[in-house]
């Protein structure tokens, strides 16, 4: 009997060291960002907020365009929202929509001014640039090179109201009285990782346009020669749900 005694003893004894040991480590590995932070996937405590679906939306500045000798073009609003998957750390596909502001002076018709719009849908793939450099160093930080390609359509608001004032037609393809182009989108996109659901950038992207047919004071009648280009800087912030 006395042996048995001492044989749970024992036992019980071994069972309260293992439980405290057990304590102790889970005390020592904690996930970086604490546990309502924890990713999807699973507890990876250096990376895995550069993994999984991601919304983000940003505001900046659009510049650069091509106008003719008859009007100036100042710096615009740019409007950007996307989202994207990132695969591994290293690669992410993503689809972005862009609104850029455009105001030219003078206008037409004796304005002073005149505005227009062009929207821009992409198709993105993405590349963590300092994972390829050093996986483990850089566990807030990403530098996000982008390229990929879309349509654009620009409407300069002055040309289409004189086209319908004077009963002129709008006669071009796609879009009615828009200039309607193919483009190529390269980007460059320094990240910060605030916790593991949210991350504020800054985005520069130029977007290399083909067959633009006008310059975008397009009430000017002046053809477009060559590539176009548009480029945004703007401020990013990303969720990850």
């Amino acid at each position: 009997m006395k042996n048995k005694i001492k044989s749970y003893g024992t036992l019980s004894l071994l069972l309260f060291f293992c439980i405290l040991s057990t304590r102790s480590n889970a005390q020592l590995v904690k996930p970086e960002f604490g546990k309502k932070d924890l990713s999807p996937h699973g507890v990876i405590e250096t990376s895995w907020y550069n993994i999984y679906w991601f919304y983000e939306g940003s505001v900046g500045a659009r510049l650069l365009g091509s106008t003719s000798s008859g009007a100036s073009l100042s710096t615009g609003l740019n409007l950007n929202a996307g989202a994207g998957y990132y695969f591994s750390e290293r690669f992410g596909l993503k689809g972005r929509i862009d609104y850029h502001r455009f105001s030219f002076t003078p206008g037409m018709d004796g304005q002073k001014s005149a505005k227009g719009g062009a929207v821009s849908l992409s198709f993105e793939a993405l590349s963590n640039v300092l994972h390829w450099f050093n996986p483990g160093k850089f566990g807030k930080w990403r530098l996000a090179l982008h390229a990929g390609a879309g349509l654009t359509s620009y409407s300069n608001r002055a040309y289409k109201d004189y086209r319908n004032k004077m009963g002129l037609p709008l006669e071009d393809p796609a879009i009615n009285g828009n200039d309607d182009m193919g483009h190529v989108l390269l980007g460059v996109t320094p990240q910060y990782h605030i916790n593991g659901r949210c991350t504020i950038s800054i985005d520069i992207s130029t977007f290399i346009l083909f067959k633009q047919d006008f310059t975008f004071d397009r009430y000017n009648e002046v053809r477009h020669k060559g590539v176009g280009d548009i480029s945004t800087i703007s401020l990013s912030l990303s969720f990850r749900p």
